[in-house]
């Protein structure tokens, strides 16, 4: 038998071919680069002009990733950034900080979990089973309220704002469902209280989540309860 010819690589062949790859993957790949001035622009164009800002926002970012990295992640940071350094007195900075990972993190697997469940909803009422867009009507729909948490160094006035903007963002949440999921107009309504309902309960299941992974260890941080 005769031995098969094999290939060689010089040393400076070999890194050359290493480098290029991991270029390419690294260019394939998405960048946490989040271009804040980008962020309230878009944001600003939902709430300013939520009927015909989805023609727009439809094309942007290359994928869920892009989307949920360099938009819709910075701006769910906001609310638990804020809360937890309203917080810090009473829960301290490791319970504080704990409770800040736990529900960021639980805030992304919720936001992909409703993607899901409005793409589904969406195929039943005559739309698209399309989860990207799904994404996008729910990011970009809830983007005003996510924005407005920074409101919440103000008690009251912050809580009341966040609460009418919150309500605002159903509007727009209406108005983008046949643009970003073809619903038929005649079933947006009853498309829209349906996911409403879905948005209250997991935003109560996201609380509810979050209290239980660590609010023994937040109540334990914050020294005795008084009753």
């Amino acid at each position: 038998m005769y031995p098969c010819p094999q290939e060689r690589f010089t040393p400076e062949e070999f890194i050359g071919v290493i480098t290029v790859n991991t270029e390419f993957s690294t260019a394939a790949m998405p960048q946490f680069k989040p271009d804040l001035s980008k962020i309230f622009n878009e944001v600003k164009e939902v709430a300013t002009n939520p009927v015909g800002c989805w023609s727009t926002v439809r094309g942007t970012y290359s994928s869920d990733r892009d989307f949920m990295m360099n938009f819709l992640g910075p701006l769910l940071l906001l609310g638990p950034v804020v809360d937890f350094l309203m917080g810090l007195s009473a829960r301290g900075f490791a319970g504080g900080a704990m409770f800040l990972v736990v529900r960021v993190a639980l805030s992304v697997v919720m936001a992909y979990l409703v993607a899901f469940i409005l793409a589904k909803l969406a195929a039943s009422f005559g739309g698209t089973n399309d989860t990207r867009s799904a994404l996008k009507l729910y990011g970009y729909s809830q983007s005003p309220a996510l924005l407005a948490a920074i409101l919440g160094f103000l008690p009251v006035l912050g809580g009341l704002a966040v609460f009418l903007i919150g309500l605002y963002c159903f509007y727009v949440f209406y108005q983008g469902i046949s643009p970003m999921l073809a619903v038929p107009a005649e079933q947006r309504v009853i498309y829209t209280i349906v996911s409403v309902v879905i948005l209250i309960i997991t935003g109560f299941l996201l609380g509810l989540l979050t209290m239980m992974l660590v609010g023994g260890a937040v109540l334990g941080t914050a020294g005795p309860v008084v009753s």
